[in-house]
């Protein structure tokens, strides 16, 4: 069996991919390592196990000529840049990661949520910037997590870590939206199940946690932002492109909802000159799974799942 490592994000280490294939092929099993070389699909046909990250894409087209094709394991919490469809039906298993990152998402979650709540965004920028002392504005501005109406779209891993930390916070039980997970939801005393329509309405502060598919793509665009609340903030820390950009940008612009904490875009890098006039916007790298223990965490899961596939155990976090 080969397992080949074809991509990995920029904050992968050599140090971490020399780890990764001695404890790969102590798993009795050949790895190669092609990720620094970019390479073309003709060379990664020979593979039974692809380790890829979020920003290469396996398409229909590729899975069709990829006949020894058995396993692709993502190191993103995300895959829709995998056709999972495809996947299915030609019998190759998807599994992903995300467990590194749940615990490190919710926190950074929260923080920028409390940035929103404490106005870090425009009276730390004007002091930061250009030396004004905006105390009143601050003092008019500063908002208290307990009193805050929350909206939770997604209860997944994180979703329900942030949910958890969040509810002994609040003086109400956060509204949740997952329809896949409607009965968890309504079996939880602490949560009320809301659909999207009324969560959006009701929420001040709106968190997503949504895969990124089909029926989420630019789930938030003109139509759900126009039924926020002006006060409303929103984060999101799943995936650029559940949120409109354009659409957002224009709501915070317009001062229709009242900011917004992104940790995610919809082409990362973001353009600066996108970001850089919007006060009550406040925005951090893709940064939100980071933590000084993180790297570790995801070299354990990946042997874990690869030792798994090895031994026809079930996969920690399939997809398919």
């Amino acid at each position: 069996m080969l397992i080949t490592r074809a991509s990995a994000s920029s904050y992968i280490t050599e140090n971490f991919l020399k780890i990764e294939a001695r404890q790969i092929q102590d798993l009795g099993v050949k790895y190669s390592n092609l990720a620094e070389e970019k390479p073309s699909i003709n060379e990664l046909l020979d593979a039974d196990v692809l380790i890829i990250n979020s920003q290469q894409r396996i398409t229909s087209d590729y899975l069709k000529k990829w006949e020894n094709g058995r396993l692709i394991l993502t190191t993103s919490s995300g895959y829709d840049h995998i056709d999972c469809e495809s996947c299915a039906e030609l019998g190759i298993k998807v599994a992903r990661t995300p467990e590194a990152r749940t615990g490190r998402v919710a926190e950074h979650t929260l923080a920028l949520a409390g940035a929103l709540l404490r106005d870090l965004g425009e009276t730390g920028i004007a002091l930061r910037e250009g030396g004004e002392w905006r105390r009143r504005e601050a003092a008019e501005r500063c908002r208290e997590l307990s009193s805050e109406k929350v909206g939770i779209i997604g209860y997944g891993l994180i979703g329900q870590l942030v949910c958890q930390r969040l509810t002994p916070l609040v003086n109400s039980p956060p509204l949740v939206c997952d329809p896949a997970k409607k009965q968890d939801i309504k079996s939880n005393p602490q949560l009320r199940y809301a659909e999207l329509e009324e969560l959006l309405k009701k929420a001040t502060l709106i968190s997503i946690h949504a895969d990124l598919n089909s029926t989420s793509h630019h789930l938030i665009d003109e139509k759900s932002l126009s039924l926020c609340k002006p006060q409303a903030l929103l984060v999101n820390t799943a995936r650029g492109a559940i949120v409109k950009q354009s659409a957002l940008l224009s709501a915070l612009e317009e001062k229709t909802i009242g900011g917004a904490g992104l940790d995610v875009f919809e082409n990362e890098p973001p353009e600066k000159v996108e970001l850089s006039s919007y006060e009550n916007l406040i925005v951090t790298p893709h940064a939100a799974g980071f933590g000084p223990q993180m790297l570790d965490d995801l070299q354990e899961e990946i042997v874990e799942t690869i030792k798994n596939f090895i031994n026809d155990s079930p996969l920690p976090h399939p997809v398919n």
